[in-house]
């Protein structure tokens, strides 16, 4: 039965050539779509959930508006760190980064010196990351 149903579609799809093809490959898009958007958004729910208290860390970012130019960013200034435990008393903790970009660090113990990215950080880094070291 099932033989008879597999040669009738066969048939069916080499009669009308051009339709197979549109068909075929709409399907093909709407999975390759569907595919990349279920990784995109695995990716996105999954981002820096190893640290302890991932759920509880938020990310402050600016809007910026010149003229017709628009941007979004992921700064503030460094008065913030200061302003947003007054007026918001639910923040238990602030952590600021400046990128210093690279620069030559030497290793204590050996004395060697190689070119790292730098980040400095406020000291309540660790308080709020789980980062080994």
């Amino acid at each position: 039965m099932i033989r008879n149903y597999i040669i009738t579609a066969v048939r069916a799809l080499v009669k009308q050539r051009f339709y197979t093809f549109i068909n075929i490959a709409g399907l093909s898009v709407g999975i390759a779509a569907c595919l990349v958007i279920l990784v995109f958004t695995v990716n996105e729910f999954s981002y820096d959930r190893y640290h302890t208290k991932g759920n509880r860390i938020f990310r402050l970012n600016t809007e910026l508006k010149f003229g017709t130019n628009h941007f979004k960013i992921a700064t503030g200034y460094p008065i913030m760190a200061e302003l947003f435990p007054q007026n918001y008393p639910e923040i238990e903790s602030i952590v600021r980064f400046m990128d210093w970009g690279r620069r030559f660090v030497r290793n204590v113990n050996s004395h060697e010196k190689a070119e790292e990215n730098v980040i400095w950080v406020d000291s309540t880094f660790f308080n709020v990351f789980s980062v080994r070291c």
